[in-house]
This record gives structure tokens, sequence and C-alpha cells, in this order.
């Protein structure tokens, strides 16, 4: 069984996510067309996901820790509700 992350290195492991895709654009960006090849496009749209999915598991785990310390009232930290 694995140790589920924690939100640091969730955090840690969407930081290092998004700098991949600044990388990558910019060795494959071609300035003479000015944009991506398809195949490119595809590999980048890949990493977004991958971001956006780690965006998304952040948000929850971030509710779940806020539910855990305020069980009773149902608070979410990050709402005014």
């Amino acid at each position: 069984m694995t140790t589920p992350m924690t939100v640091s290195d969730l955090r840690t492991k969407r930081s290092d996510t998004w700098e991949k895709a600044k990388a990558f654009l910019d060795e494959r960006h071609d300035t003479t067309a000015g944009c991506l090849s398809a195949e490119d496009d595809q590999a980048y749209a890949k990493l977004e996901a991958k971001i956006d999915n780690l965006t998304a598991e952040i948000a929850r785990s971030e509710r779940a820790i806020g539910a855990l310390r305020h069980p009773a009232t149902g608070y979410r930290e990050g709402t005014t509700t």
C-alpha cells in the first residue's frame, strides 16, 4: 500500500509539471509558423490535463482537511459560507 500524497507533495508535483510544460513550449514552439505541430499540441495538452487534475486533487484534499478541522459546522476553508 502506498502512502497518499500530501497537499504539499501535490503542489510540488503541479509546479514541476508546470515548469516542464513551459520548457516544452519554449523548446517546441515553431517561431516561423507561430504554433505547435499537431503532435506537440497533443503532448502539451496532456501536460495541461495533468496540471488540471493535480489542481482538482489539491482542492479536494484541502476541502477534506477543512472538513476534518471543522466537522460539526461543515465549514470549508476558502469559502465564505
